[in-house]
């Protein structure tokens, strides 16, 4: 019988499918957010470079420009809008004539006792001219402005000056009067003075302090000073131009004061520039140190005065240079300072006892009064520091047994706490008047006010 077919094979199961591997980052499969984040870093990043940039390039066009060195200062004259020197209209006819300009640089110009280097080291901007007499006469009149960055500088520029006053006053100028000016800027000072050297010349010297900027005047002339009220005239022509954009104050009603002259460099004592010559334009007053010494010739009435217990110093004065007299001729200073007021006040009355009482202990001796400060009727004058001071002085003669006589000049200061005793031996045919000696005493206290 035919075979039955074979039953067909069952089909093989299928193989389950291995599930997929799954990649990390690390393998190199970007996250869904990865290419947004990238994006954005690099616009963060470019946004601060760009706001760096903005920083820098506004920075530095914002910066101002330098101040020039103190190097460039001095050589250089800087032109501002605005002319801060004095004009030849300024000055109209001051002196009776009129006036040209002769230069304006600093460099050829310089005013008395005022050092060009003292402005050119620390002025930012120097300036000056002079102009002289168009008949070519003897006036002539000097104008320095040194302008600073700020007031403070200008400022002690003006302390500066005065101070280098002071250091002028061993070249042999003659102080004649010192003098404030209120009303003409933030603070202005004037003295008038005569030089030393042949031909003698006079000076009227005025120094203007007004915000940022100092200004100089010195107006030279030959026979006799030039008024500050005169000078002050063209100083105002510049000033009502000038005051806005120096930052100081500008003119108003002037008014003048007469002052104590800047101090010397020993301080309380007279100096050269306070003493007259005996003959106008010949000789130079030299002066000494101060020194605790008090030995002095005196005039014999005087007792006990390196007794005294106060704290003590004396300065000499000697002109030199002068043939007609007939020795030597100085002035001396004894300085007296004490604890309190009441001592001085009694060294005060006693040195005027000294003197007029000293014909009962020395017959040969006698006196004259030649003046007293204040004058009857009048109040105390003030010195520095608003210190009021009184003075004495008198001539005492002091006879010898060969019919001869020694003449001597004294006066007694005091100022507060402080008592001065002045002496100058003078000789026949050479002597100061009255007058000038009582200017010597009076100067006298003022300087001891200083002290």
């Amino acid at each position: 019988p035919p075979k039955a077919p074979k039953p067909p094979k069952a089909p093989k199961p299928a193989k389950e499918p291995k599930p997929a591997k799954e990649r990390t980052p690390h393998e190199g499969e970007w996250k869904p957010g990865s290419a947004i984040v990238v994006i954005i870093g690099v616009l963060v990043i470019a946004l601060i470079i760009g706001m760096l940039a903005w920083l820098i390039i506004n920075a530095q066009a914002m910066r101002p420009n330098p101040s020039p060195t103190p190097s460039e200062s001095a050589t250089k004259v800087i032109v501002k809008q605005v002319d801060p020197l004095v004009t030849a209209a300024d000055l109209g006819n001051i002196g009776g004539e009129e006036w040209v300009k002769i230069s304006g640089t600093p460099s050829e110009e310089a005013a008395y006792c005022i050092g060009k280097a003292l402005l050119a080291d620390t002025a930012r901007e120097l300036a000056g001219v002079r102009l002289d007499q168009a008949d070519e006469g003897p006036d002539t009149m000097v104008n320095l402005v040194a302008t600073f960055p700020q007031a403070d500088g200008a400022t002690n520029m003006y302390r500066l000056l005065e101070q280098q006053f002071g250091l002028c006053y061993s070249s042999g100028m003659q102080i004649i009067d010192s003098i404030a000016i209120a009303g003409l800027a933030d603070e202005a000072y004037a003295m008038t003075l005569l030089a030393a050297g042949s031909p003698k010349s006079y000076h009227t010297l005025v120094t203007v302090l007004s915000g940022k900027r100092v200004f100089i005047f010195d107006v030279t002339a030959a026979t006799d000073a030039v008024g500050v009220k005169d000078v002050a005239v063209p100083i105002v022509r510049v000033l009502e131009r000038l005051c806005r954009d120096s930052q100081g104050s500008c003119p108003t009603k002037l008014q003048y004061h007469d002052v104590v002259s800047p101090a010397t460099e020993a301080v309380g004592y007279l100096s050269e520039a306070d003493l007259p010559l005996v003959n106008p334009g010949t000789g130079q007053w030299k002066a000494s140190a101060p020194t605790a010494d008090l030995a002095f010739p005196g005039t014999n009435c005087e007792q006990g005065l390196d007794q005294v217990d106060a704290e003590k110093g004396r300065r000499t004065l000697i002109l030199e240079g002068d043939a007609r007299s007939a020795g030597i001729f100085g002035v001396d200073q004894l300085n007296f300072i004490f604890d309190d007021d009441a001592k001085a006040t009694e060294l005060y009355d006693k040195l005027a006892l000294d003197i007029t009482e000293c014909q009962t202990r020395l017959p040969t001796a006698s006196y004259e009064d030649t003046g007293v400060i204040p004058a009857e009727g009048k109040a105390d004058p003030v010195g520095a520091w608003g210190q009021t001071y009184r003075a004495q002085t008198w001539a005492v003669t002091q006879a010898s047994g060969n019919g001869g006589e020694q003449r001597y000049r004294v006066g007694a200061v005091i100022a507060g706490p402080r008592v001065a005793y002045v002496f100058a031996n003078p000789s026949a045919g050479f002597d100061f008047t009255d007058k000038e000696w009582l200017a010597v005493v009076r100067k006298a206290g003022e300087r001891l006010t200083q002290a």
